[in-house]
């Protein structure tokens, strides 16, 4: 056997494992593209049952407040054809002074007349973390009232501060 014909069946054989190759490439790569989507959906479904058993557990142990609506912004973000907005709120907790918190809710467009500025909304404040603050759209609002010295939150029926004895005010 010649070194041309030794050359020849190297370069057959180099050809066929680069077919091979260039196969099995395509292959892998085909299945990595058409699985890509699949893992990617699994990962936010994840996300999002996370999010919600997150939110359940809020609902049950945060304490109930109510939160006035202060501005209202657009993210840009849209899931579902529904917005994310960022809701800037002036919390009112049972015990306490009144704060300012944003959120950030990806809501319908049907809850957004209710979140508009100057809207009472309920609210659930996680435990031990004010900053972090649940709308209830489901909770129905309760008319509330504000002492004009403490400005703690208290009962429409209430005449005093149960904190500190002075005359309510409505909020203006």
């Amino acid at each position: 056997m010649g070194a041309n014909e030794i050359i020849a069946i190297v370069v057959t054989v180099l050809t066929v494992v680069g077919s091979v190759l260039a196969v099995l490439v395509s292959v892998l790569g085909g299945l990595f593209s058409a699985a890509m989507p699949v893992v990617l959906v699994v990962v936010l479904m994840r996300h999002a049952q996370k999010k919600k058993e997150a939110e359940a557990r809020l609902l049950e142990t945060g304490t109930p407040a109510q939160a006035t609506v202060l501005s209202l912004k657009e993210s840009g973000l849209r899931v579902n054809d529904r917005p994310e907005l960022y809701i800037k709120l002036e919390v009112r907790p049972p015990e306490g002074l009144a704060y300012e918190v944003t959120v950030s809710r990806i809501t319908s467009i049907i809850e957004v007349p209710r979140l508009q500025p100057g809207a009472t909304v309920a609210v659930v404040i996680a435990s031990g973390n004010p900053q972090s603050v649940l709308i209830d759209m489901e909770t129905a609002v309760q008319p509330t009232r504000q002492c004009r010295y403490c400005h703690r939150a208290m009962s429409a029926e209430a005449t005093d501060c149960p904190s500190c004895g002075a005359a309510a005010q409505t909020p203006p």
